[in-house]
């Protein structure tokens, strides 16, 4: 039995390739090229028990494990996300703070959706299942950085395939048992599940609004920061160009004038070359320094 559940699509995400809000195709056959989720049946779960109404053992904000209260403990920022994101309980209606991510290609790593999925919020578990490898779950550290990104990927195209996104039932992404006898399964399994600290995280913390104002669907500008001093133009757009075609490049000065650091802005071919620089790049070293990757809103 899997350690995943039917999830729910919730009604407000933006229109998937099957309509409104729907995860799976419509009666008659599925849509060329995805994969739909397997029916409620055929996949079970272990949510996390449930005591005197609290839900135990479930991680909270940055993995601290304690009871889990169900419900974000950000709602007095829903007035700075869209309208659409503002109706959390419709949305999210289990509140949960699990994504479950289908139809990702062959190749993709935990810290490749790491590296995407951290633009949306603190992302504390990220696991690729082991029976169905192309079928991921992604815990955060509160139910509205999952319901931020499940309205923002939805659709997106990584690495050739259409992302589908729903809501876990699960509270919490199952770490593997410590086991003091290495095999090989054992070590695939940890390769597969993969717990992330504060250090991990894009703003070094769980920096709420930066989170809450960054988020945007994947666009072809990509905006770098943490670049060092003597990084050339030419070294950083090698390393995109790896990715796809950089058409427009440009430095930006950092606010700070004594920083040892500098910022760049670029625009790639289409949205898809900027998803894989995203996934192959943020926290890429250059010059000992670890580039911070992310889509930007801004048009070069």
């Amino acid at each position: 039995t899997l350690d995943t559940a039917p999830h729910h699509p919730g009604p407000h995400g933006p229109p998937g390739p099957y309509g409104a809000g729907a995860q799976h195709p419509p009666m008659g056959g599925a849509v060329a090229g995805i994969q739909p989720p397997p029916p409620a049946h055929a996949i079970g779960h272990h949510a996390a028990p449930v005591h005197h109404g609290v839900r135990l053992g479930a991680a909270g904000p940055l993995g601290m494990s304690h009871p889990y209260h169900p419900g974000s403990n950000l709602l007095h920022l829903l007035d700075k996300l869209p309208r659409e994101l503002r109706e959390i309980e419709s949305t999210n209606p289990t509140q949960t703070p699990v994504i479950i991510v289908y139809n990702l290609p062959a190749n993709i790593t935990v810290h490749m959706l790491f590296n995407l999925f951290s633009l949306y919020g603190s992302v504390l578990r990220v696991k690729i299942l082991r029976e169905k490898s192309d079928t991921a779950l992604i815990q955060y550290s509160d139910p509205l950085y999952a319901t931020i990104a499940h309205n923002y990927i939805q659709g997106a195209n990584v690495l050739g395939q259409s992302l589908q996104v729903g809501f876990s039932k699960n509270m919490e992404v199952k770490l593997p048992p410590p086991n003091s006898q290495k095999t090989e399964a054992t070590a695939e399994e940890e390769k597969r599940t993969v717990a992330f600290s504060i250090k991990d995280q894009r703003y070094g913390g769980d920096d709420v609004e930066k989170y809450v104002k960054g988020s945007c669907r994947p666009t072809k500008t990509i905006f770098v920061a943490n670049l060092d001093e003597n990084a050339t133009d030419e070294e950083v757009q090698k390393l995109f160009k790896e990715h796809g075609q950089v058409s427009k490049f440009t430095f930006k000065a950092p606010k700070n004038e004594s920083a040892k650091t500098q910022m760049a802005m670029m625009e790639m071919g289409t949205e898809a070359e900027a998803v894989a620089a995203v996934m192959y790049l943020h926290n890429h070293e250059l010059h000992g320094r670890s580039m911070k990757v992310a889509f930007s809103k801004t048009v070069l």
